[in-house]
């Protein structure tokens, strides 16, 4: 599910600016979006009725995460959880086990998902279906990647959530 387009001019530069300038007085503001696009959603979420649910995100690369002195990924995760799914738990679930270059500075898909390739680990065995946490969706090669390392340690589903699609 993605809350919005990357094509919105505000929604980008407020991602842009809580991603890239570290802007964490925004995790209210994000809670409060995600409340108004929680009302609006008339469909029933894929994760409605399930009995358990562990809510993750996708780490961020450990120098990007020194940068900008946060995760915003497990920043929105977390916010995700208290606002959507409180019910839920967080939990961290994935490790980076190498660096790969920003995907969004690679021409192709095919260049993505090589550059992305095996760069995750489960922390540990899996049980719960997941809802994975990312903050946009482009070719969708990183979301994949960590999905399939979740899906090989043991969840039973993954499901996306993102704030914005690319495509």
């Amino acid at each position: 599910i993605a809350c919005g387009s990357y094509a919105d001019p505000t929604l980008r530069r407020v991602l842009t600016n809580f991603k890239y300038r570290s802007a964490t007085c925004l995790v209210a503001s994000w809670k409060e979006w995600l409340k108004h696009f929680r009302q609006n959603f008339l469909e029933p979420w894929p994760w409605a009725g399930l009995s358990s649910l562990t809510v993750t995100s996708i780490p961020a690369d450990a120098s990007r995460t020194r940068e900008r002195g946060m995760d915003h990924a497990a920043l929105l995760a977390r916010a995700v959880q208290q606002t959507l799914v409180p019910w839920a738990s967080y939990e961290p679930l994935l490790k980076r086990q190498r660096s790969a270059l920003p995907n969004a500075s690679l021409p192709s898909d095919a260049t993505r998902i090589a550059n992305i390739r095996e760069a995750f680990a489960s922390l540990q065995p899996i049980t719960t279906p997941v809802l994975l946490i990312d903050d946009v969706l482009t070719t969708g090669a990183t979301a994949c990647e960590a999905a399939r390392v979740l899906l090989s340690s043991g969840a039973p589903a993954v499901h996306l959530f993102v704030l914005a699609s690319g495509k």
